[in-house]
């Protein structure tokens, strides 16, 4: 039986890898980004309202000749939007590398080896089944939903059966927050390795000058247990633009027991106006959460009635 730390190390492994491919698929974003505000400005107007096309085709430095397939030049503004086919193959590509490769084909099986016992860190089996179910219509079903694989998640409720399945960054963080690669991992490190988002201090003032973006993902997060029996909670939160933060929260009042606490903070969600909306009535606004998730991202962590606030993650490394 292995112990603690051989757990820790292998979860750790774990968040390593799905965070890597990660930082794949955001490069590959990235790409396509300044493929957008590049390449697409040499599309020119003609005199009959036409489109000029001929000088856009994909190119890389290691092929010698633009590409076009069959003669014929395809839609390139619909291929390389965002949303676009080129993106949603690149999250397609992330989908299958995370579930098939990391988890399926490694940890997955390792898991099920008896000699493993009970002290590895297991995720949580919500999320891990959930994201499955949407590979599994995403590469099977031609990526529409169906009512026996997509509609079956419990956590990950994005697509409707029917619907399309075109992943953003909005899914990836909340499948990384549900699996606890975010906010409840944030600062921890074993053998060298750490994964994460890079924050500069000169960031604060462009991160605070736009529009406050749109929560992506809420997940409540036992903190802390006192010794006196006390448990201390947080809801980590996730902004569309992969902010994100560890709110540590005080409801509901005391008295309660921790099966009646737990049950509250899993009532918690994102309300239609894009507020932190608590069962009984109390909102947090998403203008002071990102105030305050800004705030601890820039400058690290806090410590708020003796909990540690972890701060953001670093660069990706082993």
């Amino acid at each position: 039986m292995t112990n603690n730390r051989d757990g820790f190390t292998f979860w750790n492994s774990f968040l390593y890898e799905v965070n890597k491919a990660t930082m794949a698929l955001i490069y590959l974003l990235q790409g396509m980004e300044a493929v957008r505000n590049s390449e697409l400005d040499r599309y020119v107007e003609v005199d009959n309202g036409q489109e000029l096309r001929g000088s856009l085709s994909p190119k890389v430095t290691n092929v010698d000749i633009p590409l076009v397939i069959a003669g014929k030049s395809p839609d390139i503004i619909g291929l390389i939007e965002r949303g676009g086919d080129a993106e949603q193959l690149a999250f397609k590509g992330w989908v299958e590398q995370v579930y098939s490769c990391v988890w399926e084909s490694s940890l997955r099986n390792k898991m099920k080896d008896r000699s493993y016992g009970t002290d590895v860190i297991r995720p949580l089996s919500d999320p891990i089944g959930d994201f499955g179910y949407i590979r599994n219509d995403l590469i099977h079903n031609r990526g529409v939903a169906t009512a026996k694989e997509t509609g079956r998640c419990k956590v990950l409720k994005w697509f409707e059966p029917g619907q399309p399945i075109v992943l953003s960054m909005r899914h990836v963080f909340d499948f990384l927050n549900h699996m606890g690669f975010m906010t409840q991992m944030a600062g921890f490190t074993q053998d060298g390795i750490s994964c994460g988002w890079m924050v500069f201090p000169e960031m604060e003032q462009s991160l605070n000058n736009r529009p406050v973006p749109n929560l992506a993902s809420v997940r409540t997060a036992l903190v802390r247990q006192l010794d006196d029996g006390t448990i201390h909670y947080a809801v980590s939160v996730v902004f569309e633009n992969g902010v994100f933060v560890n709110k540590p929260v005080n409801y509901p009042p005391d008295g309660k027991s921790n099966r009646q606490r737990t049950k509250f903070f899993e009532r918690t969600n994102i309300d239609q106006d894009g507020n932190l909306r608590f069962p009984n009535g109390d909102v947090i606004t998403r203008e002071n959460l990102y105030k305050e998730a800004v705030d601890v991202m820039v400058h690290g962590g806090q410590q708020i009635e003796g909990m540690s606030v972890p701060g953001p993650w670093f660069q990706v490394r082993k």
